[in-house]
């Protein structure tokens, strides 16, 4: 039988027909999985977009917040350094008064060691006087008994009157008592004199002593006083260095701190350079997805008008299968007819 029997097309018709409705069954589930990787696409890429914008944010956020501590850490280096300026200064000031207050207790007991001595020496002058003092007033006793009995053997001579065979009184030779007593009262003037010189002695002795002890009191004073400066200087030139110590510290922390920043910032500026790359990645991709979905949709268009065109090709082998059957069918009943017509 030729191409033109009805019984051959109808089967090639059909046949081709279930091959319209394959490609298009075909093609609508490519289209259904090209929209599926389209919303993949768009979804992943919304996904990374949020996430460089998280980043963005938060990279913001880091260089924020590490400006904030690198001004904190700049004002602390700035107080560190004063305080440090500051400690120094006043560890150099307890230093010098800690040496001014032990040369001040070194001066004090020299002054003591003198007021010592000075008050010995005046206490064996007082000694010394007093003892002096003594002999002349045992030496005043003396003389004084030894004019008394001359001054008495001189009264019994003058009174040892005589006269001679006229009646005429005869004065006593009494030179010799005369200078006894002479003797006796020039000794007895001198030991007053020395008397009234061992008694100025003690005096002045006695006030020598009682200027010492006033200069020992005032050293000892000084002493005590400076030993406690002297405490006081060690107490603070110790606070001054602790106080330096830790500003010392505070300054090193300052500047591992600054250090540690540092390192943040670089941190922060590598994540920012990462973030480029990955915005730089993700605008790609926007660029790569939008020219993908224009494809996408010209694609779906041109599969629209394929399905379109594959319905209408399908309506119109549908329609003219349908005929080659009824053709067919009247054929079978007139045979010669359809003999004839075939000749």
């Amino acid at each position: 039988m030729g191409i033109n029997n009805p019984d051959v097309l109808v089967p090639i018709l059909d046949e081709l027909d279930d091959k319209f409705k394959r490609w298009n069954y075909l093609a609508s589930d490519i289209a259904n999985e090209s929209e599926q990787l389209q919303k993949i696409s768009f979804d992943q890429l919304s996904s990374k977009k949020n996430k460089v914008f998280l980043l963005s944010n938060q990279v913001e956020d880091d260089f924020e917040a590490i400006k904030k501590v690198k001004d904190q850490i700049s004002n602390l280096e700035r107080q560190c350094q004063k305080e440090l300026d500051e400690t120094d200064r006043l560890k150099k000031q307890t230093s010098k008064l800690l040496q001014s207050t032990k040369s001040e207790l070194s001066y004090w007991n020299e002054e003591l060691k003198k007021a010592i001595s000075w008050l010995e020496k005046a206490q064996n002058r007082l000694k010394k006087a007093i003892v002096n003092l003594q002999r002349a007033q045992d030496e005043v006793e003396r003389t004084a008994a030894i004019k008394q009995n001359a001054e008495a053997a001189l009264y019994r001579c003058y009174n040892r009157t005589r006269t001679d065979s006229k009646g005429n009184t005869i004065e006593p030779d009494c030179s010799s008592e005369e200078n006894r007593y002479d003797s006796a009262k020039a000794n007895y003037d001198h030991a007053i004199h020395q008397l009234k010189l061992a008694q100025e002695e003690v005096e002045a002795a006695q006030e020598e002593v009682r200027k010492a002890e006033i200069c020992l009191t005032r050293c000892r004073k000084g002493v005590e006083l400076s030993d406690l400066s002297v405490k006081l200087a060690s107490k603070s030139d110790k606070l001054a260095i602790e106080a330096l110590g830790k500003a010392e510290k505070s300054e090193e922390e300052c500047h591992s701190a600054k250090m540690h920043a540092r390192n943040a910032e670089d941190i922060a500026f590598e994540e920012k350079k990462q973030l480029e790359k990955a915005q730089s990645s993700v605008n790609r991709a926007s660029e790569q997805y939008d020219e993908s979905e224009q494809n996408s949709k010209s694609a779906l268009e041109l599969n629209d008008s394929a399905q379109n065109y594959c319905s209408k090709g399908t309506q119109e082998l549908e329609v003219r299968v349908d005929y080659l059957r009824k053709f067919a069918n009247s054929v079978s009943i007139h045979p010669k007819k359809a003999n004839h017509n075939s000749n």
